[in-house]
């Protein structure tokens, strides 16, 4: 005896073709869906929108480690230790080494957490959890001249004089290779995706598998190599680091600002009986 399945309009019998056709309509579907994604896909657009994640993301860490410098208790300007591979982990404290501070030591990732021992208080971070636009957290390099020094137990000496210091600070290039601020306080980075040869596994992966070099006119600049000079350049497939400093000017106007309102504040920095502190 023969079945058969009928239409609910209809009072003939469904053809074993009409499945057929329905899953050829449905692959037809899926394709086409398939097409305009890949159609609508703009690498180009993609950077684009992923850079200016990122910028926004970099101002906000700017203004917060801003924020830590001049809001510290004993000394105003003084910024934290970066967040270290040397203590097998990066877990977004602040490593403070018990050396002097140097480029060599000052380059690591932004401490967003808080800091652990020997760091001196305040024990806090920065209270952000500083992502760029790829998802990677951003690394942080500070200036020798404005972190503690573990090796004396001495905090730095901010003070009027700050801004004259002629050695130590952090130097900036641009896409030319011209220096765009050699008196800077801090660089923050973005290292965006993996490019080139860069492998991120492990628990704590070298500063270059993050960070990027460029060839200029001849002259090869690198993120990676903590020797107090980095590098903006154009973006392409062995480079696409993107970064935001602060000037020792830019940081010592806002710290000016602060010790202003404060008479003991005020007569460590400009020095004791200074017009600057007098009716305070």
């Amino acid at each position: 005896m023969s079945t058969c399945r009928r239409n609910r309009n209809s009072t003939g019998c469904l053809k074993p073709q009409s499945g057929a056709a329905l899953l050829v309509i449905l692959i037809v579907v899926i394709l086409t869906g398939a097409a305009i994604f890949v159609t609508s896909y703009n690498p180009s657009r993609y950077k684009v929108k992923t850079n200016k994640l990122s910028s926004r993301a970099l101002q906000h860490a700017k203004d917060a480690l801003l924020g830590w410098a001049v809001t510290h208790p004993d000394t105003p300007g003084m910024l934290p230790w970066p967040d270290h591979p040397t203590d097998g982990n990066y877990d977004g404290n602040s490593d403070c080494l018990n050396q002097a501070p140097a480029h060599t030591n000052l380059s690591g990732r932004i401490p967003w957490l808080g800091q652990t021992a020997p760091c001196v208080a305040p024990l806090s971070g920065l209270g952000i959890q500083a992502l760029d636009g790829s998802g990677q957290r951003f690394w942080y390099a500070a200036s020798p001249n404005l972190v503690y020094d573990y090796s004396t137990n001495q905090p730095p000496a901010i003070n009027s004089n700050t801004r004259n210091l002629g050695t130590g600070w952090l130097t900036v290039r641009d896409s030319l290779g011209n220096v765009l601020s050699n008196k800077v306080a801090f660089v923050v980075i973005a290292p965006g995706r993996v490019v080139g040869s860069q492998v991120r596994n492990g628990s704590t992966p070298a500063i270059g598998q993050f960070l990027d070099s460029a060839t200029i006119n001849g002259s090869t600049y690198s993120n990676a190599d903590s020797n107090g000079v980095f590098v903006s350049a154009p973006h392409s497939d062995t480079f696409n680091d993107v970064l935001i400093y602060a000037t020792v000017d830019e940081l010592m106007d806002k710290v000016e600002k602060v010790v202003g309102k404060d008479k003991t504040k005020c007569e460590n920095y400009y020095g004791v009986g200074d017009p600057k502190c007098a009716g305070l």
